[in-house]
């Protein structure tokens, strides 16, 4: 049986979804409320941080304040139908919508738990690899699930700002030099060390890596073989990991290993 995207990573139709991590967070969100959509969820879309406004685009904002933007937008969650996606924020800058305290996310889902929230916890600024900075990221700790994200397509390179986000910190937590390249134990490093990408997150964690589309059969497997030694050392619970691959706005299921020593596993 093929399971869909929101089957494999485990999505509740209700619920808090974190994401987390560098490279591709909001093109995941998108895709899984669309699949929530389609179920009848009651899906909102919202960030604890900064959220471009084109990658969002043509999705409906609503605004927790009445601000002056390019088009109407209702005010505040009460006014949402409940049906059609929608984003919500508490303001709109040039570009980028402002995001919504955690506090604020947990709150309202408390009044309606009928919801299910996807919340982007993290910036990378368009880069496919990151380590988060001592306040970051930013979850909601009523969080059903956190999905940390990745991106193969930074192999092979260099560990500067053209592909790393948080430069500094990526190459302290290796143990690298700026001129050294990632490889993929670095990238179960980054996700697996207790000032990874995991850090101050909740809920259930899943190990998410895009770019898939990039790799053979046998880099695929090696990830896997890499996911296997380095999770029984990781400083979180991380109970599965997923390989995603991309073609336009479509994402693709690679491979799926669970760590049987998890709690849910």
């Amino acid at each position: 049986m093929n399971l869909s995207l929101s089957e494999v990573l485990q999505v509740p139709d209700a619920g808090i979804v974190a994401v987390v991590g560098a490279g591709g967070k909001t093109a995941l969100i998108l895709a899984l409320s669309q699949e929530a959509q389609c179920r009848g969820c009651s899906c909102l879309i919202t960030t604890t941080t900064k959220m471009s406004r084109d990658q969002i685009s043509p999705l409906k904002v609503l605004l927790e304040v009445p601000m002056l933007v390019d088009k109407s937008v209702d005010n505040s969650v009460e006014n949402w139908d409940g049906k059609s996606i929608c984003v919500w924020a508490s303001a709109c800058e040039i570009g980028k919508l402002r995001g919504i305290l955690p506090t604020e996310i947990d709150a309202l889902y408390q009044t309606y738990p009928q919801l299910l929230m996807f919340v982007e916890s993290d910036g990378a600024r368009g880069c496919w690899v990151k380590a988060p900075a001592d306040w970051e990221p930013v979850v909601p700790v009523t969080s059903y699930i956190t999905l940390g994200v990745l991106n193969v397509k930074a192999l092979g390179y260099r560990l500067d700002s053209a592909i790393v986000h948080r430069a500094e910190q990526v190459t302290k937590l290796l143990n690298k030099a700026p001129d050294e390249r990632l490889e993929m134990p670095d990238l179960l490093d980054l996700a697996t060390h207790a000032e990874g990408i995991f850090r101050q997150t909740y809920g259930r964690r899943i190990l998410v890596f895009t770019g898939g589309e990039t790799l053979t059969g046998m880099q695929q497997e090696l990830l896997v073989h890499y996911f296997r030694h380095s999770v029984c050392q990781s400083a979180y619970a991380i109970e599965r990991f997923v390989i995603l691959g991309r073609k336009e706005a479509s994402f693709t299921v690679l491979a799926v290993e669970t760590n049987k020593l998890s709690p849910c596993g």
